[in-house]
Parts: C-alpha cells; sequence; structure tokens
C-alpha cells in the first residue's frame, strides 16, 4: 500500500513537473494571458524608471501602469507618517493620483538594487535594496508585492503591498527613532 501511494505520488510530480517545464504558452487569468518572466521583468524596469525618474517620461509612464483603481497598502510607509497601523496592512495611497502624486513629488529614489524577481500569472514579488535615501546611511531592504491585470497590452498594478526596513529609512531621512529601552537613535 505505502509502495502504491509512494509510487502515484512520484507519478503525480513528475507529469507537473514536465507540464511546468514545456513549452506552452502562459496559461490566462481574469480574462487575460498570464506574466511572462519577461513581461515581469520589462513592467519593474518601468516601475523602477518611476521610482528613480531615469525614465525621462516617468509622469506619464506613471499614468500607463498604475491602474484606475489602484490601492497600495504598506504599514511601513504608515509607520513614518506617524499614522495608525492596521491588520492586516493599512491603505497608504487609496488611489492610483494619491501615489502618483506622492512619488512624483518626493526626491528621486537612488541606488535602487534589484536582489530577486518573483513573477507568477498575476502577480511579481520584487525584493530589492536602496543605497541612496537621504543621507545614505542606512540601506533599507524591502519587498513590492504588485498585484497585476492588462489594458489592453498594457500590464498595469491594481494593488501593492509594499514592506520595507521603515527604521533605516527614516534615520536616512531625518527621522528620529527612540527604542523601548530608551535608546534614541540617531544618537544626540
Amino acid at each position: 500500500m505505502k509502495i502504491t501511494i509512494l509510487t502515484t505520488a512520484l507519478a503525480m510530480l513528475c507529469t507537473a513537473s514536465a507540464a511546468a517545464t514545456n513549452n506552452n504558452p502562459p496559461p490566462s487569468y481574469g480574462g487575460g494571458k498570464c506574466v511572462s518572466q519577461q513581461e515581469g521583468q520589462n513592467f519593474l524596469q518601468k516601475f523602477i524608471g518611476v521610482l528613480g525618474r531615469t525614465d525621462p517620461n516617468y509622469a506619464a509612464t506613471a499614468q500607463k501602469i498604475i491602474a484606475d483603481d489602484f490601492v497600495e497598502y504598506s504599514n511601513s510607509i504608515l509607520s513614518l507618517q506617524g499614522l495608525p497601523l492596521s491588520a492586516p496592512l493599512g491603505i497608504a495611497a487609496p488611489f492610483k493620483d494619491a501615489w502618483i502624486q506622492g512619488v512624483t513629488q518626493a526626491p528621486a529614489f537612488s541606488g535602487i538594487k534589484t536582489l530577486e524577481v518573483i513573477v507568477t500569472c498575476d502577480r511579481i514579488v520584487w525584493y530589492w535594496v536602496f543605497t541612496g535615501i537621504g543621507s545614505a546611511k542606512h540601506p533599507a531592504a524591502g519587498f513590492n508585492l504588485f498585484h497585476l491585470k492588462r489594458k489592453g497590452p498594457q500590464l498595469q498594478v491594481e494593488k501593492l503591498f509594499l514592506e520595507f526596513d521603515s527604521i533605516a529609512w527614516g534615520l536616512d531621512t531625518g527621522i528620529q527613532v527612540t527604542y523601548p529601552n530608551g535608546t534614541v537613535l540617531p544618537p544626540k
């Protein structure tokens, strides 16, 4: 009996593995074609171009890649703003124009380094580190989880979940941090 279960499980695993590695087109989601690795990388480069202002048309690009029904969730951002946190995550940008205005009116981010990118059917996970925020004394690492959809041929993010080293970011941008034990950073 145990051998039969093991054999069946191995056969299913091999079949699933073979299906995942063949050259069939990606499956679809929500009426659209799944995002390929290359499409995900291209989308991410556009997003980074907006954040770092390396795209000369960053405002127009932001309008294209941010969906009209966009929402950003981030307790990291809320904590830096001194706003209440919520579970699982609070809304940091309730709509597209709020996000675009916040990003395009803030100083450009520099030292953006991609550590890893994972692309699934309708999501991208971007693991990153920014080394050029404010004073640039503390690298700030984080994750973005993009929920994507298509508007014609254009990929757009409709939900963005963002968490990062808010203490490092805060220190680099001049926020003073006081720990429960009384330690104050940066030291006075």
